[in-house]
C-alpha cells in the first residue's frame, strides 16, 4: 500500500496498522515492526490501538526499553496497555520491573483484569518472595478475581502434572470444560507430560464441547502414550452424548461394538443412550433392535424409542410404543415421555392422536400440562395442518390468553411463556411482513436489539472419508464450496422448471434482522 504509490486516503489507517504490527510481533520481524512505527510517527501519529500493538510487538521481540518508550509516549494510557507492559516484563524475565509497573498502576488508580494479575503472581513466583505473594493474592480476594480459574491455578505452589490434572478433572467434572482444555493447553505448552488421568478430563471436556478433532487428537495422544484406561460407565454416558451430537452413524456403529465388547450393554442408562445415538444418526431399525434387546426398560429406555421414532417422523410407530407401555409395562409414563409422544405427533401431523395425548396428561395421569414445551408442540401441530380454531382453543388454556389476529395470540402467549426465545420474534415478525405491517416490523426489531437477543445458527456435521466437516447457512469457508454452491444453483434450475416458485418476501425480511 505504501509503496505502490496509492492516494492519501488509501493509505493505512489506524485500523489496518495495529493488523501489520501484529503480524511482525508473530514473525518476530523487530526490523518490519519498526520501519511501520517509524511510518505511524511520520504520518497519523500514535493512538491506543497502535500503541498497544506496538508495545506487544516490542516486547515479543524482547526490546523492552522500546515498549516502554511507546508507553510513555501516550496520554493517559489504558488498561490493556498497562496490561501489555506487565506482561512484556514478566515473558522477558524482568520480574522487579513486573512489580514496579503493578504498584504503579494501583497508585494511579487504574484497574487490573485477571490477565495481568496472572502475570503479577508469576513474578512473585519468580522472585520467591512468598510476602509479597500473599499481599497480591489478598489484592486478588478484595476485587473478587479469586474465582477466576486461570487465576487460581497461577497461584498455585508449583505446577506438575498432579496438580494440573486435579485442575483439569475438576473444571471438566463441574460444567466447565473451556476452563479445563484451557489448563490442558497450558499442561502441554510448559512441557508437563500429561497421565492418564489427565487424558480422560480432557476427552471429557471436549465431549462437553463437542469438538469432535480435537478430541481425536488427543485420542492419537492417549494411544500414544500408551494409555488403556477402562471407561467407567459415567465416561460411557459422556461419550455417548457428544457423539449422539455429531450425528455420524459410523462413529455410532463403533462405539456400540466396544460398548458391547466392554460389557455396558445391559447397563439402561447406556441402553436409553445407544437408542437416542442410533436414531439421531439415521438408524432407526438399530434402535429398535437395542429396544428390544434390553431385558429391563425403564421409563427412559421407553421414552427414548418414543423420541427415536419421532424424531423419523414414525408417529403411528410411536404410538404403538405407548400402547404397549401402558398396558404391558410396569413403568409409569412421566413429562419426558408425553413430550416425546406429542413431538413425535408433531412430526407426523397425527393431530386427533395429538389431541388425546394432550388431555390425557392432566386427566388420567395427573400430570400438569401448563408446561410450556406441551402448549408450543400442541400450537405447532395444529398450526402445521390447518386446524386454527383447535389452535386458539389450545391457547386459551394457556395463562393469560391474548386477542386479537391468530398469529399474534399464538406469539403473545408464546412470549408469556418465554420471552427471551429470539424465533418466537422472527415468526411474529414474518407475520407482520406478509401483512405489511411495518410499523411493526420496525417496533419487534427494537424489541429484539433491547432485548439483546440473538438467533442461534443451527450447524450441520457430515463425515466423508473419516473427516468430519461442518457447516452452516451460507458457510463459505469450505474448501469445496464453489463446487457445492455450483450443484445446489443446478438443482434450483431443475426445481424452477418443474414449477416450483419461491416466496423470497420473508427470506430478505429474514436476511436483515440483527439477530
Amino acid at each position: 500500500m505504501v509503496s505502490s504509490g496509492i492516494t492519501t486516503d488509501d493509505k493505512p489507517d489506524h485500523f489496518t496498522t495495529p493488523i501489520a504490527i501484529k503480524a511482525c510481533a508473530g514473525l518476530r520481524a523487530l526490523k518490519y515492526g519498526m520501519m511501520i512505527h517509524g511510518f505511524v510517527k511520520k504520518n497519523h501519529g500514535m493512538n491506543m490501538f497502535v500503541g498497544s500493538a506496538l508495545i506487544d510487538f516490542y516486547s515479543k521481540c524482547g526490546q523492552m526499553g522500546e515498549a516502554l518508550r511507546v508507553f510513555k509516549e501516550i496520554s493517559g494510557p489504558d488498561v490493556v496497555m498497562w496490561t501489555s507492559m506487565v506482561i512484556g516484563y514478566e515473558q522477558n524475565g524482568y520480574p522487579e520491573e513486573v512489580i514496579a509497573f503493578f504498584s504503579q498502576m494501583v497508585v494511579e488508580c487504574v484497574n487490573p483484569d485477571p490477565v495481568m494479575l496472572v502475570s503479577v503472581v508469576s513474578a512473585c513466583a519468580q522472585l520467591l518472595n512468598f510476602k509479597l505473594g500473599s499481599c497480591v493474592h489478598g489484592f486478588v480476594i478484595r476485587r473478587g478475581f479469586d474465582t477466576d480459574l486461570s487465576l487460581v491455578n497461577s497461584m498455585m505452589p508449583e505446577k506438575d502434572v498432579i496438580s494440573c490434572s486435579s485442575m483439569v478433572a475438576c473444571s471438566a467434572h463441574n460444567g466447565a470444560a473451556v476452563e479445563a482444555l484451557d489448563i490442558f493447553d497450558e499442561m502441554i505448552d510448559r512441557g508437563i507430560e500429561p497421565n492418564s488421568v489427565t487424558v480422560v478430563s480432557a476427552l471429557q471436556a471436549y465431549a462437553v464441547t463437542c469438538n469432535l478433532d480435537e478430541c481425536k487428537k488427543i485420542h492419537e495422544v492417549a494411544a500414544w502414550k500408551g494409555f488403556h484406561t477402562q471407561p467407567d460407565v459415567v465416561a460411557m454416558v459422556k461419550i455417548l452424548v457428544a457423539c449422539s451430537e455429531s450425528g455420524i452413524l459410523q462413529k455410532a456403529v463403533c462405539l456400540h461394538g466396544y460398548i458391547i465388547i466392554s460389557g455396558f450393554n445391559r447397563n439402561i442408562f447406556v441402553g436409553a443412550l445407544l437408542i437416542e445415538l442410533h436414531s439421531k444418526c439415521g438408524g432407526i431399525d438399530i434402535a429398535t433392535k437395542v429396544f428390544k434387546g434390553m431385558i429391563h426398560k425403564d421409563v427412559a429406555i421407553w421414552s427414548a424409542m418414543i423420541a427415536g421414532y419421532g424424531i423419523h417422523g414414525q408417529g403411528e410407530e410411536a404410538l404403538k410404543i405407548v400402547n404397549q407401555m401402558v398396558t404391558s409395562a410396569t413403568v409409569w409414563p412421566n413429562n419426558i415421555t408425553f413430550l416425546s409422544i406429542l413431538s413425535a405427533c408433531s412430526h407426523a401431523g397425527l393431530v386427533e392422536e395429538g389431541i388425546k395425548i394432550f388431555n390425557m396428561i392432566s386427566h388420567e395421569y395427573q400430570l400438569k400440562s401448563n408446561s410450556e414445551h406441551y402448549y408450543g408442540i400442541m400450537v405447532d401441530l395444529l398450526g402445521q395442518t390447518g386446524e386454527l380454531d383447535k389452535a386458539i382453543d389450545i391457547i386459551n388454556q394457556m395463562p393469560n390468553p391474548a386477542e386479537p389476529h391468530m398469529g399474534e395470540i399464538a406469539a403473545k402467549n408464546l412470549f408469556q411463556l418465554d420471552p427471551n426465545h429470539a424465533e418466537y420474534y422472527i415468526l411474529l415478525s414474518h407475520i407482520y411482513v406478509v401483512e405489511e405491517k411495518w410499523d411493526n416490523v420496525a417496533k419487534l426489531r427494537t424489541q429484539i436489539k433491547e432485548k439483546g437477543l440473538k438467533k442461534f445458527f443451527r450447524q450441520s456435521v457430515v463425515e466423508i472419508r473419516n473427516e468430519v466437516h461442518s457447516f452452516v447457512a451460507d458457510d463459505r469457508f469450505h474448501p469445496d464450496s464453489q463446487q457445492i454452491y455450483g450443484f445446489l444453483r443446478n438443482l434450483e434450475v431443475k426445481m424452477r422448471e418443474e414449477g416450483y416458485v419461491p416466496n423470497i418476501e420473508c427470506m430478505l425480511h429474514e436476511e436483515k434482522e440483527d439477530l
